[in-house]
């Protein structure tokens, strides 16, 4: 087991490296892209996805830490989300350089408005009011008559698009979860344990008993579906062994507060199983997509990917799982060696090659890496 003043050193040292941005930074909202020599880089677009994580980043370091600056930090950032939200209720996307907005809904960013509100909360700077609204958007939007699971996206005309996923659904029980520790109320624990059922008992068979990314409107799996498109940032073609382990971690942390027999074993299934299959033999790490085989179809490696297994594999070792151990701290030895930037003093690399070549120098781009999923999974190992 990674001694835990390792990891909660190691999760301050990423968070300080944004304290020190966020300091010397002289624009008008917290930059979202930076290279990885840790230099601003001129775009000022500015995405939920990022906005959201970063105001949950320093609400989870002032609630571990209590330092006034880091309060200090999540207040600002707090403020910077809620701008994506227009006098009309419409949340932006994406917010462009000159102002224009993309506001087509999308149940990934409604899932992490509702996580960004439950931070918030616990964190004292919003009131439950926000929490419910949050839910509230997201059921009006989304939930779909008569099905445990949400929809995905409507267009710009307020249709709901056919297409279902998983991706929007596991964060949505990871923002259910989180909205049940601030808040206390068991709906959103019934509505995550419901969501999670359904994809992990009674959709997976139809996947091996692997979660498959993609839907057709009926809940079939769509095996074709972004098939030319595979590194798709939120939806690629595939199954995600980041998301298989992902899964694993929220199972774990559902069955602490909802112990049914078929969690943890399913936990444990789906996390040793995509580790077993993506694990990079000659080169180590996890490989970023498996094919319907569970056979290597991007060698890619991704820094969430790595984070998100440790995770995973560390809270199944503090559950007895004894076939976790030697993974959990394989896992993190190798993070260590080839994932930290150095110079830095904590944040990763976002996207590596097979051989561990970095071909893409961004850490921090709009919508793709805050150092929320390295962070956030440390301090979730943690407990905090």
């Amino acid at each position: 087991m990674i001694p835990s003043s390792q990891l909660d050193a190691h999760a301050d040292g990423i968070l300080d490296f944004y304290r020190k941005v966020a300091a010397a930074h002289k624009g008008r909202y917290f930059p979202q892209t930076i290279d990885d020599q840790g230099r601003v880089l001129p775009d000022d677009r500015r995405h939920l996805v990022s906005s959201t994580r970063l105001c949950i980043n320093f609400c989870r370091a002032w609630l571990r830490w209590q330092r006034p600056a880091d309060l200090e930090l999540a207040r600002r950032l707090h403020a910077e989300w809620l701008e994506h939200r227009s006098p009309t209720g419409k949340w932006a996307w994406m917010i462009e350089a000159d102002g224009r907005r993309d506001e087509a809904p999308r149940c990934y960013g409604a899932a992490f408005n509702l996580l960004t509100a439950s931070w918030s909360l616990r964190a004292g700077l919003c009131g439950p009011e926000l929490l419910a609204r949050c839910y509230s958007e997201m059921e009006r939007d989304f939930n779909l008559p008569g099905e445990a699971l949400f929809g995905d996206e409507r267009d710009a005309s307020g249709q709901l698009l056919p297409y279902r996923g998983q991706n929007a659904n596991m964060h949505s029980v990871e923002a259910l979860l989180a909205a049940h520790a601030a808040s206390g109320d068991q709906k959103y624990l019934d509505r995550a344990s419901a969501i999670a059922r359904r994809l992990v008992v009674e959709l997976a068979p139809q996947s091996e008993g692997w979660i498959c990314e993609h839907y057709r409107q009926d809940w079939s799996a769509d095996w074709d579906f972004h098939r030319d498109n595979p590194r798709d940032l939120y939806k690629p073609w595939g199954f995600q062994t980041g998301h298989q382990t992902e899964w694993g971690k929220l199972l774990v942390q559902l069955r602490r507060r909802r112990n049914e027999a078929w969690i943890l074993p399913a936990a444990s299934r789906l996390t040793l199983e995509a580790c077993e299959a993506a694990w990079d033999a000659e080169h180590q790490g996890l490989v970023y997509g498996l094919d319907r085989q569970h056979k290597t179809c991007d060698d890619q490696k991704h820094f969430w990917v790595q984070a998100e297994s440790f995770a995973a594999l560390a809270l199944l070792e503090q559950e007895g799982v004894s076939a976790a151990a030697p993974w959990a701290e394989r896992l993190w030895n190798y993070s260590q060696q080839h994932w930290v930037i150095p110079g830095l003093g904590g944040p990763w690399f976002r996207v590596l090659e097979r051989d561990h070549s970095a071909t893409d120098h961004t850490i921090a781009v709009p919508g793709g890496k805050v150092d929320y999923h390295t962070a956030g999974a440390i301090l979730d190992v943690l407990g905090s």
